[in-house]
């Protein structure tokens, strides 16, 4: 019953007022790429071809989404919720998926915390709630694992599990980056194992055959324009070059925003991994490896290949970690159910591991910490004086883990030094969990600097409730501490609550400037119109033939010479910034001095209450001189 209850209010969250406007919670590059992902099967609808100019990044790099999204607009036309359901419907899935998969390998307690983490994640819902690509990619990737976890009913699991997996690469050509875990899976398999040689090779003949009918059939006759693609979007810019580029893309991985938008997700994800390392460096690392729970062990290689993949890349928007955000909740619910008895021997006299699992109890996070820190009196970030003095710090608490390990640290010590990492790991989710329920506030409206200035009354109320709320954190910090056991109902309710509060801010104020935006400029846009834009999802259901141009990627430079465009669409205002003609990016502005751009429509989309508007488009009709 409890199932039933948590997947229904699941999907409800997924498509209700699905057309309405994106949360405020959600990175600003909806507003481009929800269109540039249905560009081409919105060509194949409108104009009975997918490829018409230069621009076909879902054709080419997410081809299954794009074919899957045709047939969903050729039954139900082209709306934002046709464009959407895809990836809501998708998302949904991945959470019955999870509960499946989680009951199956661990136990029904375990899959009832997964599927309430994921199914009222809000970072998971607002990504469901837009036509992107990563909630489809990550069904695919639930789906791979689930039949996996079947192969010893009947062998065509272990294949089928294959071809799904070859599939997540085929919705979205990013999945490379799982391939490194995926590599680590098949190793710890293999140490561990747990499958046999007959599984392995059904897996990977699947996804060889899946692979191979989409190379032979979309790749091979087509390399040359996606070479050319790839090319002139500048794909060869994701992965830095010099060492001091790679490093810096590390450290933007580290310090992600998105783990401020998951913090207890995190947290908990941070222990599983410590529990892993704690019991590697007690027992040895095949030791650990076959102690270990099969999923967890497999979730928690696929998702440090994942990451470690990640970080050597310089792009790295927010949607990319929803397949991290999937495995940490799998790793998340192991932990709740199983518990952190394993952290609480490290505190007894007598325990012993080796240096790697000390600094990982006692001083990984504060190096993490050390290593993201920006000291201005330093000097540059790039500077040997700025690095040197953090590497020093970092080199200092490993040589201390190494002194611990030996011995050589009293037991008095190292239980302070157990409580204090303990209480600053508390403290850390506790704080930015705080700073979520407080993001929530300013989006229903709550100006506190305004409110405060208005009257003294109301410093003091503030006061009042800062110190309640600060009371509140340090009740719940110590009543984790003093728990030998991780109370699942504790966590369960502090995340429940700063989802909901988060929920909230989108679902009882929809707004629906995009939608009007789209049905207006469809009233007025024919199907012999052309207009050149860098916005797509502002004209989706619009029959005009959309060009998106890119001066600076080198994407349909040339439009306007070459299809006379009949208006040009661009953002006078971006994500709560306003821009004047003159300082607007080369992709929207100016039109060739040929044109005389006369203004003839704007819409306000996405309104805030304390910030107005996120975004101001404007469209031009272009006239010849």
């Amino acid at each position: 019953m409890a199932v039933c209850v948590i997947l229904s209010a699941a999907l409800l969250l997924r498509v209700i007022n699905l057309d309405a406007d994106p949360s405020a919670l959600i990175s600003r590059d909806f507003i481009t790429d929800e269109g540039w992902w249905v560009h081409n099967a919105r060509n194949a609808f409108f104009h009975g071809q997918w490829l018409i100019d230069e621009y076909n990044q879902g054709f080419y790099s997410a081809y299954l989404y794009t074919v899957v999204l045709y047939f969903t607009i050729k039954m139900f036309g082209v709306t934002l919720t046709t464009v959407r359901i895809v990836s809501a419907v998708g998302g949904w899935l991945t959470v019955v998926l999870l509960f499946l998969l989680v009951r199956r390998e661990i136990s029904t307690r375990a899959a009832l915390f997964a599927s309430l983490l994921l199914g009222f994640s809000n970072l998971h819902i607002i990504y469901n709630r837009v036509g992107f690509v990563e909630s489809t990619m990550v069904f695919f990737m639930a789906l791979a694992l689930w039949l996996w976890s079947m192969r010893e009913k009947h062998y065509l699991f272990a294949s089928l599990s294959g071809v799904a997996f070859a599939l997540t690469l085929i919705t979205k050509i990013t999945a490379l980056y799982l391939l490194p875990g995926l590599v680590l899976v098949m190793l710890a398999v293999a140490i561990r194992g747990s499958a046999r040689r007959i599984h392995a090779v059904l897996f990977l003949t699947g996804g060889g055959l899946a692979a191979a009918v989409y190379a032979i059939f979309l790749v091979l006759p087509n390399l040359g324009n996606w070479l050319q693609l790839n090319l002139s979007v500048n794909a060869g810019a994701e992965w830095p070059t010099g060492f001091s580029g790679r490093i810096q893309s590390i450290l933007k991985l580290l310090g992600s925003a998105f783990y401020t938008q998951a913090p207890i997700l995190t947290g908990l994800s941070l222990l599983s991994l410590c529990l892993l390392v704690v019991s590697a460096a007690r027992d040895g690392a095949m030791k650990a490896l076959r102690n270990a729970g099969e999923l967890e062990i497999n979730s928690a290689m696929l998702l440090i290949g994942y990451l470690l993949c990640l970080s050597l890349t310089a792009y790295q928007p927010e949607r990319r970690f929803l397949p991290a955000l999937f495995l940490m909740i799998i790793l998340s619910a192991a932990v709740l159910e199983k518990g952190w008895e394993l952290l609480q021997e490290v505190a007894s006299p007598h325990y012993r591991m080796s240096a790697v699992g000390w600094f990982a109890v006692l001083f990984f996070l504060p190096a993490l910490g050390i290593l993201e820190l920006k000291w201005r009196a330093l000097g540059p970030s790039l500077s040997l004086a700025f690095w040197l003095l953090k590497l020093a710090i970092v080199a200092g608490l490993i040589e201390m883990s190494r002194l611990i390990s030996h011995g050589r640290v009293g037991h008095r010590l190292r239980r302070r030094l157990v409580f204090a990492s303990r209480t600053i790991f508390i403290m850390l989710f506790c704080v930015l969990s705080s700073g979520l329920i407080y993001k929530s506030l300013l989006l229903w409206g709550l100006d506190v600097e305004a409110w405060r200035r208005e009257a003294p009354s109301n410093r003091t109320l503030l006061l009042a409730g800062s110190a309640a709320c600060l009371v509140l954190v340090v009740v719940v910090v110590t009543s984790i501490i003093r728990t030998r056991r991780i109370a699942p109902q504790l966590l369960l309710g502090s995340f429940l609550l700063v989802e909901s509060i988060q929920i909230s801010t989108w679902l009882f104020q929809p707004t629906y400037t995009l939608r009007e935006a789209n049905e207006s400029l469809a009233n007025v846009l024919t199907r012999n119109d052309t207009i050149v834009t860098y916005y797509e999802t502002v004209l989706l259901s619009s029959a005009a033939r959309v060009i998106c141009r890119s001066a600076r990627r080198g994407f349909n430079v040339n439009v306007f010479e070459q299809s006379d465009p009949d208006y040009i669409l661009i953002l006078r205002r971006d994500n709560w910034r306003d821009y004047a003609l003159e300082e607007m990016p080369p992709e929207e502005w100016p039109p060739p001095a040929r044109f005389i751009p006369v203004r003839i429509a704007g819409f306000e989309l996405c309104p805030s209450r304390l910030r107005g508007p996120r975004f101001i488009a404007e469209v031009y009709g272009l006239s010849a001189r």
